[in-house]
């Protein structure tokens, strides 16, 4: 399925409008952005935080993964930081090493 991903909740709002049937992922930047994100993201969105954000904020990575929604998780380049998404249950991840990413998730070793 298609997916359109934005850092803009009033570009999204007008994809929604355009084209009701693709899924929508707001980006988060920041771990400090999603208390003024949060009562304005559209039930059925998608949640995209980057996993730097994650990373050195595990409230709020806590509070993400236990919100119900679906974590699309960006850019994920390291075992760790996999791992980190599988324990968050995100259903995606934005990777630069996709073969890397994939030799990971079959549990054969980088090479």
């Amino acid at each position: 399925p298609v997916r359109v991903m934005s850092f803009s909740y009033v570009a999204l709002q007008r994809m929604q409008r355009l084209a009701p049937r693709l899924r929508l992922v707001m980006l988060i930047d920041k771990a400090r952005h999603w208390p003024v994100l949060k009562p304005v993201v559209e039930d059925g969105w998608i949640l995209g935080p980057g996993i730097e954000a994650l990373t050195k904020h595990p409230k709020f990575a806590q509070k993400l993964a236990r919100g119900g929604r679906d974590l699309h998780v960006w850019t994920v380049n390291t075992e760790e930081q996999l791992d980190l998404c599988l324990s968050l249950g995100a259903t995606a991840v934005i990777t630069d090493r996709p073969e890397s990413v994939l030799g990971w998730l079959d549990g054969v070793p980088a090479g």
